[in-house]
C-alpha cells in the first residue's frame, strides 16, 4: 500500500445503531394471542417475533427508546441488537423507571437487551 491513500475510517460505534434498526412505530404480531409481550427492538431479529407468537404471545413491538413504565403486559422483552449500550442513554433511563417499579411481570432480555437493563 505504499503511496496509496488510506480511505477514512468511519467508527460504526460511534452512532446509535439501536436507532437506526429499531422500528419507528408500535406494531402488534400475533394479535388475539393469551399473553402480551412487549417487546423493546433494539435490533431484534424477525425470528424471535415469531417463535414468540408461535407460542401463544401477542408481541408489542416498540422503538428502542420507548417508555414502558405505563405500559400492561404479561412480560417485558429487551432485544438484542447492534451498536454500543453507552449511546442508548434514553433506552437505560426508561428501563430504570420499570425496573424501580418492582412489578410482578417477568422482564428478560437477549445480549443488548441485559446489558441496558445491567
Amino acid at each position: 500500500f505504499s503511496g496509496q491513500e488510506l480511505p477514512d475510517f468511519v467508527d460504526p460505534n460511534a452512532r446509535n445503531l439501536m436507532a437506526e434498526v429499531s422500528t419507528d412505530r408500535v406494531r402488534v404480531y400475533g394479535r388475539g394471542n393469551p399473553y402480551k409481550i412487549v417487546t423493546i427492538d433494539c435490533g431484534i431479529k424477525h425470528s424471535i417475533i415469531r417463535n414468540l407468537a408461535k407460542r401463544g404471545a401477542e408481541v408489542h413491538l416498540v422503538p428502542w427508546n420507548h417508555d414502558c413504565s405505563q405500559e400492561e403486559y404479561d412480560g417485558l422483552f429487551i432485544s438484542n441488537g447492534p451498536g454500543d449500550p453507552d449511546l442508548a442513554k434514553s433506552a437505560i433511563t426508561n428501563l430504570q423507571k420499570v425496573l424501580t417499579q418492582q412489578r410482578s411481570q417477568p422482564l428478560f432480555g437477549i445480549c443488548m437487551g441485559n446489558q441496558l437493563t445491567a
